[in-house]
Order: structure tokens, then C-alpha cells, then sequence
């Protein structure tokens, strides 16, 4: 009860498509901007209201992508990244500190957003148990996660697989997700399942 229906999904514009493409491919390399090009067209599809938690806030290239002047907290517990961020001046508050310790009060914030981190998090739960605690009723959070198909359909991996090189193949997936720092690599019914011990009502997913 209290909690808004979310995920209401707008179309993107060419001009949008073309402007979130250039802000990712021409600032990153090739892999990584695809990634972003394709999660930023997520949320720029979506309502992200005021104010907004960002968790995992990182070098602030997203944020310096997505946001523009909104209300933002970004927090991480990087103070490398953190100071890039600040340079980038998208953030209003930048906060040091472990995502299931975060020194925000309760009940303050319309949105909460996590791109592409929670999948490195070992404990993650506390730190959903957290973005549960920090969102006002009727609140929204909207994260990106690399689901457990990242395993089996990395481009390198089918070619070398076609290749007959299925062990190969294997070598390169393990290597890949080492170097990525991956340790969340599940199911969407996992997910849910630690959404809701969170506390968080409607859920609703896309691959």
C-alpha cells in the first residue's frame, strides 16, 4: 500500500538517441560506451523524480550524461572516483561512504537509482535494505544489473565457441567477469526475492 505503479517506459526521440549516443561512444571506449549508451536510453525513459538518490556515483560520467540540474545525492566509497565526480559539478551533495551505511536520512527521496553496481557488491542485501530505508513512500528505485545470460553471451565467447574452442570459450567468461569485478550474475527471481525481504512492493523487470 503506498507504492506507486513504476516503469511507466517513454518513447525515446532520433535527437534524444543520437545525443545519448554521442555523450557515451565519444567520451568511453567502444565496449564500455555501448553498455552505457543502451542503460542511459533506459532511464531517460522514465520519470526520475526529485530528489535522487544515486548509488554508486563513481567518476560521474553518468550522472554528467543523464542529469541536468536535478536534485542529486550521489554517493560511493571510492574517494578517487569522488573526486572526479566532483569536478564534473553535476552533483549538489557527494557522500564518502559503504552503500549499507549511508549517512542519508530516512524517507528522503522520490528516486533512487544504481547503474551497474550492485552486480560487484558480495553482501547486497544491506544495501537494498538501505535504498528501502532512504525512499519516501511511493518511491521508486530503478537500477541496472548485467542478468546471468553476461555467463554465456559475450561476443568473444560465441565466436571462439564456434570456433570449436568451447574450453577457450570458458577461459575467456571467467576472465572477462574476473576483470569486470562480477559477483551478482543472477536471475531476475533472485533479485526480486531481495527486493522484496527489502521492503519494496511492486517490482517489475526487463532483460
Amino acid at each position: 500500500p503506498g507504492w506507486r505503479p513504476c516503469c511507466v517506459m517513454n518513447d525515446l526521440t532520433k535527437e534524444q538517441i543520437q545525443r545519448i549516443c554521442e555523450q557515451q561512444l565519444f567520451h568511453l571506449p567502444y565496449f564500455r560506451g555501448m553498455l552505457r549508451a543502451v542503460e542511459q536510453s533506459f532511464y531517460e525513459r522514465v520519470d526520475l523524480a526529485e530528489p535522487i538518490y544515486d548509488l554508486g556515483a563513481g567518476d560521474g560520467h553518468f550522472a554528467w550524461a543523464l542529469f541536468n540540474g536535478q536534485q542529486v545525492v550521489g554517493l560511493d566509497p571510492w574517494w578517487g572516483p569522488l573526486l572526479e565526480s566532483k569536478s564534473r559539478q553535476i552533483y549538489p551533495l557527494l557522500v564518502q561512504a559503504q552503500g549499507d551505511e549511508a549517512p542519508l536520512a530516512s524517507e528522503s527521496f522520490a528516486t533512487a537509482i544504481s547503474n551497474s553496481v550492485l552486480e560487484h557488491i558480495e553482501d547486497v542485501q544491506p544495501v537494498l535494505n538501505e535504498v528501502a530505508r532512504v525512499l519516501k513512500p511511493g518511491g521508486v528505485f530503478y537500477f541496472t544489473v548485467p542478468n546471468q545470460k553476461f555467463r554465456t553471451n559475450l561476443w568473444g565467447m560465441r565466436i571462439l565457441e564456434k570456433l570449436g574452442l568451447k574450453k577457450t570459450a570458458g577461459k575467456y567468461s571467467d576472465f572477462f567477469n574476473k576483470i569486470d569485478r562480477h559477483i551478482n550474475l543472477d536471475l531476475p527471481d533472485v533479485w526480486i526475492g531481495r527486493l522484496r525481504e527489502a521492503g519494496l512492493g511492486e517490482i517489475k523487470f526487463q532483460h
